[in-house]
């Protein structure tokens, strides 16, 4: 597996927090042979020697997307950046020996290491012998980088796209925001659980998928509802769909449509009340929105998302295993937007901190760390079960850069100030 050097590491993570570093992504990439690997430092190595008419120099590969295209987001191969071209190095015009394995640097000769790897197999390069790396052959990857500390998968594509392609435009904030978990995200925001792919933070605040309705004239129809059940027939479906809030004779409070079955039959997300026919029902085209989960919203929580007017809240949680929404302010369009929700009760927010040198001095001995404590706002109301913290770029939703878990789950009550002391933020790239 191929591992950062330490230089790299530094890079990283003082470009990302403090915004110290000034490297300048190399526009060629140099790729070496070694005979005995080297240290994280690049130093205790051996690289195949060039002297004495051996034949070997490092190979200069052209650092654009031509030759490392964007790092998949979806598929089997999502999150790995591979060479697009082969790689092949000069025909050894003297033996090599074993060769172990390689790395990448940013100059001919000297310069930086910035990536090594092991070979898989040991390779014995005789007299006339060509070492290649075949297309695709080479395989580079951040996820999950440590167990404890982990950069998200936003901050794994600006890294490889910027490494390797130069294609990420990225532009590293001025301010960053610590958010409090009370569920972590998933490995890459985007999996796994998807109910919450980003976690979810305290308060229930999130940022979830949800199907909205854009406005327009509510829908007077007739049908038929049997008590106990949440499937209601009617003489047509046009016109209805998902996150509808319904009303009528026998039919709950904040009920919404779960799906539209067929021509004639919807279902709800809460079972009738009464069994009767020729009812008179009422489907509302905006108020109501389907979730991937409700688990954490609250009545009175804030909603953001596209087509969602400034201003929006959750009017109810709707009952039942629908996941549904009934907001107090009409959609303005259709889609499957994502919706972030946040609980102004609590009195949570993520915390503002410059991101400059002064609170994350540059990056030593493997380790990044907060120069002053980190103070949320006090806890308006419990904020049990807290698991994490996250690093965002924005105040309420925007990119998560990193992610790291506590040891235990923390537990802040009324009135208390949540806090992390200096130095109590420890990120770690090796």
């Amino acid at each position: 597996m191929p591992v950062q050097s330490n230089f790299l590491e530094a890079v990283v993570a003082d470009t990302l927090l403090g915004r110290s570093s000034i490297y300048s992504w190399p526009g060629t990439l140099y790729f070496a042979l070694f005979n005995s690997m080297p240290d994280g430092n690049g130093q205790n190595g051996a690289e195949v020697p060039s002297a004495n008419g051996t034949g070997y120099a490092r190979v200069a590969v052209t650092n654009g997307t031509s030759q490392w295209p964007g790092l998949p987001t979806t598929g089997a191969t999502k999150g790995i950046k591979s060479n697009l071209n082969a790689i092949t190095f000069p025909a050894a015009l003297t033996a090599w020996g074993d060769v172990v394995g390689f790395g990448i640097y940013d100059a001919a000769s000297g310069g930086n290491l910035l990536v090594s790897s092991p070979l898989d197999t040991t390779r014995t390069v005789a007299a006339n012998d060509t070492m290649r790396f075949t297309a695709g052959s080479l395989q580079f990857t951040e996820y999950n980088p440590t167990p404890d500390n982990i950069l998200s998968f936003f901050g794994q594509r600006f890294v490889l796209d910027s490494l390797f392609g130069r294609s990420n435009t990225y532009t590293v904030p001025s301010d960053v925001y610590f958010s409090l978990f009370t569920m972590m995200p998933q490995p890459d925001e985007v999996g796994g659980a998807t109910s919450f792919p980003g976690g979810q933070e305290v308060g229930g605040n999130c940022t979830i998928q949800g199907t909205t309705t854009s406005s327009g004239a509510a829908i007077t129809l007739t049908g038929a509802a049997t008590n106990s059940t949440a499937t209601v027939t009617c003489a047509s479906t046009a016109g209805l769909a998902s996150g509808m809030q319904i009303s009528g004779s026998g039919i709950p409070t904040y009920t919404a449509i779960v799906s539209v079955t067929n021509s004639t039959t919807f279902v709800i997300s809460s079972a009738a009340t009464a069994t009767a026919s020729g009812l008179t029902l009422t489907a509302n085209l905006a108020t109501g929105a389907i979730v991937a989960s409700t688990a954490g919203l609250v009545a009175g929580m804030n909603v953001t998302g596209t087509g969602i007017p400034t201003g929006t809240t959750i009017a109810a949680v709707v009952t039942g295993s629908s996941n549904a929404l009934v907001l107090n302010s009409s959609a303005t369009a259709n889609g499957t937007p994502m919706l972030t929700f946040t609980n102004p009760a609590t009195g949570y927010a993520r915390v503002d901190v410059p991101n400059n040198s002064t609170n994350f001095p540059a990056y030593a001995n493997g380790v990044k760390q907060n120069a002053n404590q980190i103070v949320w706002p006090v806890c308006a109301a419990a904020w049990p079960g807290v698991v994490g913290i996250g690093i965002h770029d924005d105040p309420t939703s925007g990119n998560l850069l990193w992610k790291i878990p506590f040891a235990s789950a923390r537990n802040f009550v009324i009135g208390e100030e949540p806090r992390l002391a200096a130095n109590a933020v420890s990120i770690y790239l090796d």
